[in-house]
């Protein structure tokens, strides 16, 4: 299997208004996110219903990684990123994303 490593940025815009990782079905193997320093606040992981009570709370300068699902026995796990989203308590807090894909 051959791998290319993707990466992208997403942006809140507006404060509680959820933004998708992609707008297409987009197979990560493995994932790393990192919320800038620079933000202002709090961005929140999670899916489609994310929101500041329910998503993964990333401070600024915080990480999240799904990066060793392979190493765990997941060799096959793979995120769509699609099914992913961010929100963020400050409007223009961005999210930082790293991840690999299936060259086919």
């Amino acid at each position: 299997m051959k791998l290319q490593v993707r990466s992208a940025v997403k942006t809140v815009t507006t404060a509680g208004t959820r933004v998708a990782l992609a707008t297409t079905d987009t197979w990560a193997i493995g994932l790393s996110m990192l919320a800038p320093a620079a933000n202002a606040g709090v961005v929140y992981f999670g899916d489609v219903t994310v929101a500041a009570a329910n998503g993964r709370q990333v401070s600024a300068g915080g990480a999240l990684n799904f990066a060793d699902l392979v190493g765990k026995g997941y060799a096959d796990a793979k995120i769509n990123l699609k099914n992913c989203y961010v929100d963020a308590a400050t409007n223009g807090d961005k999210m930082t994303l790293c991840w690999f894909e299936e060259v086919l």
